[in-house]
């Protein structure tokens, strides 16, 4: 007969995710930012090219092409803990990048479920206090992504 400690299951282990140490994460919005631009540009054109509301034009271009999403940032004594919803995105898809002060979490408007429309998910999380890259940690928890960073 099994023993009770035979017969218990491990939990399987939490998938994570690999984060880029970066200088600066502009890199990761290249491609984003300029689909942005190409669309916000065919939006004035559509209009009739009428001056003065390129910022109205950019925003609606944003709203068609990137998706917002819930973050929730808690900043406890030795680290900081960060929250985001991937929704429909898979996790396989997501790019992270760090800095000592920004995260940024994009994933692939290809990658995403049919029922979010195609858009790209974009966070820009400007965090509360100096981070240590080298401590982060991503690990996905059903929906959502969490990475904890350490404080300088």
């Amino acid at each position: 007969m099994p023993t009770a400690q035979a017969t218990k299951q491990k939990a399987p282990a939490k998938p994570t995710l690999a984060i880029l140490r970066v200088e600066d994460a502009a890199c990761l919005l290249d491609d984003i930012s300029s689909a942005i631009l190409h669309r916000a540009f065919e939006i004035f054109e559509r209009r009739g090219g009428e001056d003065g509301r390129d910022l109205d034009d950019w925003l609606a271009a944003e709203a068609e092409l990137v998706c917002r999403t819930t973050v929730a940032v808690d900043d406890r004594e030795d680290r900081m803990e960060v929250r985001i919803d991937l929704g429909d995105h898979d996790p396989h898809d997501v790019c992270l990048a760090l800095t000592t002060h920004q995260l940024v979490l994009r994933a692939e408007a290809r990658a995403i479920a049919h029922n979010s429309g195609g858009k790209w998910l974009l966070v820009r999380v400007n965090l509360p206090e100096a981070a240590d890259p080298d401590t982060a940690k991503a690990t996905v928890e059903g929906d959502s992504l969490l990475v904890v960073i350490d404080k300088q």
